[in-house]
């Protein structure tokens, strides 16, 4: 999870540093709506993005050296199951 929220964090701040070269991050700040409000949405965006290439690189890898996944992975579920 550390990891997640890490590439989160990194990308929204890659964001921002590039908005600043750009010259938009002052737009950004006097715009009428919230900071907060805006750094929830990249945080949103980042999140979508994040799993999404979590769940891609899961299933090609998973094709690519053919993963065999079994459920449940703990026999100790097996009660679980019954």
């Amino acid at each position: 999870m550390t990891a997640f929220w890490l590439n989160v964090l990194w990308s929204m701040a890659s964001q921002l540093y590039w908005d600043k070269d750009a010259g938009n991050l002052e737009l950004y700040v006097i715009s009428p709506g919230p900071m907060a409000a805006i750094l929830l949405g990249m945080a949103v965006g980042g999140m979508i993005m994040t799993a999404t290439r979590a769940v891609i690189i899961l299933v090609v890898c998973s094709l690519l050296f053919g993963v065999a996944y079994q459920w449940p992975a703990c026999r100790c579920w097996s009660w679980c199951l019954r």
